[in-house]
């Protein structure tokens, strides 16, 4: 019998001595802190644990998005306030260039400010004035030695070299009248960075030179000047 006990406690022994066995050693799967082990191709080892970081690329191809479209954001908000707020302008008038030829002249501008005066280069001049306080409608006249046989077919393509899409284009009898001079006036609009600007002016043509009388401004605002401006083209005369 006492034999027996002997055996029995060494046969215990051996069992829990035996590997995985030990009532002692904590099974580590359970341990939250526990830790992968990848062993490399290399032969170097690095612990494979999730930190929540992004994949190697992509973070630096979204940061590279989000400063492109930071660009286009801020170019978008200049032009906005750009419109908002009416351009940086000259508060005095620059001195009126020397020019030989007429002038194309109309009544009530003594407010506005002439932004430039000067020959063009190629034997014409031009002149142009911020209207108002904000910038917000500009006048642009300009003189070319240049003869029209057909005065409305010539300013539909003035429009479209400058730039802009016709409207309109009509005789107007009463400055051809006053000047002896075919007067054509048109509507046309300019695409100006998404902006719908409107242009109203008059193009009059003499034997060998041609003028032009130019109101920009955006086409929200025409409701603010339209009374002004058809005021201001009828009252143009040569001096």
């Amino acid at each position: 019998m006492h034999r027996k006990k002997i055996l029995a406690v060494l046969l215990a022994a051996a069992v829990l001595a035996l590997p995985g066995c030990s009532s002692n050693t904590a099974d580590q799967s359970d341990d939250p802190s526990a830790k992968n082990i990848t062993i490399e191709a290399d032969g170097s080892s690095s612990e494979n644990e999730t930190d929540g970081s992004e994949p190697a690329g992509e973070g630096s191809g979204k940061a590279a998005d989000e400063q492109e479209a930071g660009a286009a954001q801020e170019a978008a908000d200049e032009i906005d306030q750009l419109h908002a707020d009416g351009k940086e302008t000259v508060q005095t008038s620059v001195e009126r260039g020397s020019w030989d030829g007429k002038i194309l002249e109309m009544d009530e501008t003594g407010s506005w400010v002439r932004q430039s005066s000067e020959e063009d280069g190629k034997g014409g001049f031009e002149e142009s004035y911020i209207c108002d306080a904000d910038g917000r409608l500009e006048y642009t006249w300009s003189c070319v030695p240049e003869s029209v046989s057909d005065g409305a077919a010539f300013t539909e393509d003035y429009i479209q070299n400058c730039g802009w899409t016709a409207a309109s284009v009509t005789l107007n009898e009463d400055v051809a009248a006053d000047l002896g001079m075919d007067a054509y006036e048109y509507t046309a609009y300019e695409d100006d960075n998404g902006y719908s600007m409107l242009h109203r002016g008059v193009l009059i043509a003499d034997d060998d030179t041609y003028y032009t009388a130019d109101f920009r401004m955006m086409e929200g605002d025409m409701g603010q000047y339209e009374t002004s401006v058809q005021e201001w083209l009828s009252s143009l005369y040569l001096a």
